[in-house]
């Protein structure tokens, strides 16, 4: 009867609050749904570089998500459940930042290359020692995209980008 009760117990307990708990997921996914609205218009007003503005909203979902989840486990009587989530996240967050350089470098290196006015996509570039010379077809977090003169892509660590120099060859590419 003990085992049974171990299980039966918490049930009880989390059974009355359930519908608070959704009334407050719906609550919370309509201010989800408004906020990445409300950044998504802003990051354009601001006129923050496309690429850069992917990622703003992306971390805005996912920081907004991880708030939502454990807001809702917590008024679930489930305390236990949101620290570990908590826990969880500064345990991705230090795996993040000691197994993962060469992966931060590229998001960093990235970030600066998608913020500099004088390396954008459609400027024809050199790079890498002048070993790479072509127009940007696309930068992300990670990678650039470099389409030299007979077609070829070449995709570029971004560290390996900010790293060295690059010359700009022609500001707007035929």
């Amino acid at each position: 009867m003990d085992v049974i009760n171990l299980f039966v117990e918490p049930i009880k307990q989390i059974i009355p609050k359930i519908p608070g708990a959704f009334l407050d997921l719906i609550v919370g996914v309509i201010v989800i749904k408004i906020l990445v609205a409300i950044v998504r218009h802003g990051v354009k007003l601001l006129k923050i570089p496309k690429d850069l503005r992917g990622l703003i909203i992306t971390l805005t979902k996912l920081t907004s998500w991880v708030i939502l989840t454990i807001f809702i486990v917590s008024e679930l009587g489930l305390g236990n459940l949101a620290v570990m989530l908590s826990g969880s996240a500064v345990i991705l967050v230090f795996f993040l930042n000691t197994s993962v350089g060469p992966l931060l470098a590229d998001i960093f290196s990235g970030l600066s290359l998608i913020s500099d006015p004088d390396f954008t996509v459609g400027m024809k570039v050199q790079v890498n020692d002048g070993k790479t010379e072509g127009v940007i077809r696309g930068i992300d977090m990670r990678k650039v995209r470099i389409e030299d003169s007979k077609g070829k892509l070449h995709v570029i660590p971004n560290s390996l980008i900010e790293k060295g120099v690059w010359t700009v060859i022609e500001r707007k590419a035929k």
